[in-house]
């Protein structure tokens, strides 16, 4: 990221204080394809569809980028990159109430255990 941009937390405070939105690109990473997969499609991991829509999602990208290689094995390990991720923001921006955070806590947790990286007690 050039040092010229705003960091997270100025762009956070301006779009609060603003009459309009802005888009966020936060998520637009230049990473790896999964990546940006799992960012687009971990909205969903808490719907019983999510498997249907992974499989649709992952066809139609096939049909334009060609062959998946091993993006399919690696969305498991994305999607919990993913939810840590947004953990880490959440718990660290104080973005949350702590009503909301008592009730979101609980689906980061399920999610996690869904996708195998933690287990239930």
């Amino acid at each position: 990221m050039p040092s010229s941009w705003p960091s997270r937390a100025r762009v956070i405070e301006l779009a609060r204080r603003a009459l309009t939105s802005i888009l966020d690109f936060v998520d637009a990473r230049w990473g790896y394809p999964v990546q940006d997969i799992a960012n687009c499609l971990a909205q969903w991991l808490d719907e019983d569809s999510h498997a249907e829509l992974e499989a649709a999602f992952l066809k139609g990208y096939a049909g334009q980028a060609g062959e998946l290689g091993e993006i399919p094995a690696l969305l498991p390990l994305a999607y919990a990159h993913r939810q840590l991720d947004m953990l880490s923001f959440v718990v660290s921006s104080d973005a949350l109430s702590e009503s909301e955070l008592t009730e979101w806590l609980p689906v980061v947790a399920r999610n996690l255990r869904r996708l195998g990286v933690v287990h239930a007690p």
